[in-house]
C-alpha cells in the first residue's frame, strides 16, 4: 500500500502534465497512448456545448485548466481565433497549442496547421492498392471548392480505377443519383473528404461504404464505415513539446489514414 502510495505521488508530481481541452466531437480520436513512460502525463478536459455559447463562458471554463502544455482542440482553437481570446496570456503558467487551419497566432504559443491532405493522400494510395486487381472502382464525392487537393486524390489512381462525383448544391437528386450510378460502376468504397450535405446520402438506402473525416465518423453507420482520416497528434506533438512560452511557433498536424 505505502509502495502504490509512493508511486502515485511520483506520477502527479514528478511528471509534466498536457492537458487535452477536447470537446463532443474531438473526443472520438483522443489519444490512445500513454505518454507517462517518457515523463509527461495526460490529462482530458472536455468542454460541453455551452462552453462555446459566450466568449464569458468559454474563458470561465477555460481559465480553471492546468498544465506543462496545454493542448486545444479544434472547435476550441478556432472559437478562441474567432472571438480573438489570447489563450497564451489567460493561462500564462501552460504553453498552449491550437490545432488548427490558419496560420501561426500570438493568441496561442504554438499552432498546429492540419495537413488533412496528408491523410487522405495516404487513404487514397491504401484504397488504390487494395482495389487494383478487383473489379470494382472507387468514388471520390465531395462538395464544390471544399477540397484544394483533389487532383492530389485522383493521381494515386490508375486511368479509370476512381469515379469523381462533384457536389455543386445545385440538385436534390445528387445523392440518389450518386448511389445510382455508383451501383452501376460496381463501386463499393466511396471517400469524401467534406460535403456539408453528407448526412443526405444516408436517406436513400444503400450498400456503399465510407472513407470520412473523423469528425463525420459518428455520421456514417457503423457497418458502412470503412475508414476514417484522423490527426496524427501523438507523432506531431513531439515536435512541439519544447516550444517556448509567448513564441508563436508554428508546427505541422500530420494526419493518418485508419482502416476499420
Amino acid at each position: 500500500m505505502a509502495l502504490l502510495l509512493v508511486c502515485t505521488l511520483i506520477y502527479l508530481f514528478a511528471f509534466k502534465t498536457l492537458t487535452i481541452v477536447s470537446d463532443n466531437a474531438f473526443s472520438v480520436v483522443l489519444p490512445r497512448f500513454s505518454m507517462a513512460t517518457k515523463g509527461i502525463r495526460i490529462r482530458v478536459e472536455t468542454l460541453e456545448n455551452d462552453a462555446f455559447d459566450s466568449t464569458e463562458a468559454f474563458v470561465s471554463r477555460l481559465e480553471k485548466i492546468k498544465g506543462k502544455w496545454v493542448l486545444l482542440s479544434p472547435l476550441s482553437s478556432a472559437f478562441a481565433d474567432s472571438n480573438r481570446i489570447n489563450v497564451s496570456e489567460l493561462l500564462p503558467k501552460s504553453i498552449v497549442i491550437a490545432m488548427y487551419n490558419e496560420k501561426a497566432s500570438s493568441l496561442f504559443d504554438c499552432t498546429l496547421v492540419s495537413d488533412e491532405k496528408s491523410g487522405w493522400i495516404k487513404a487514397a494510395e491504401a484504397l488504390s492498392s487494395e482495389f487494383e486487381k478487383t473489379s470494382s472502382n472507387v468514388a471520390l464525392i465531395y462538395e464544390r471548392d471544399t477540397v484544394p487537393y483533389v487532383q492530389d486524390i485522383e493521381d494515386c489512381f490508375s486511368e479509370s480505377r476512381l469515379s469523381v462525383f462533384n457536389d455543386d448544391g445545385a440538385s436534390k437528386l445528387f445523392f440518389s443519383e450518386t448511389l445510382k450510378k455508383a451501383d452501376e460502376l460496381s463501386i463499393v468504397v466511396a471517400m469524401c473528404p467534406y460535403d456539408s450535405r453528407l448526412n443526405d446520402f444516408f436517406k436513400t438506402p444503400g450498400t456503399l461504404c465510407w472513407v470520412v473525416d473523423y469528425r463525420f465518423a459518428n455520421t456514417v453507420a457503423p457497418k458502412q464505415l470503412y475508414g476514417k482520416v484522423v490527426p496524427a497528434f501523438a507523432r506531431s506533438l513531439k515536435a512541439v513539446l519544447n516550444t517556448e512560452k509567448g513564441s508563436s511557433t508554428v508546427a505541422t498536424l500530420e494526419y493518418d489514414y485508419e482502416k476499420l
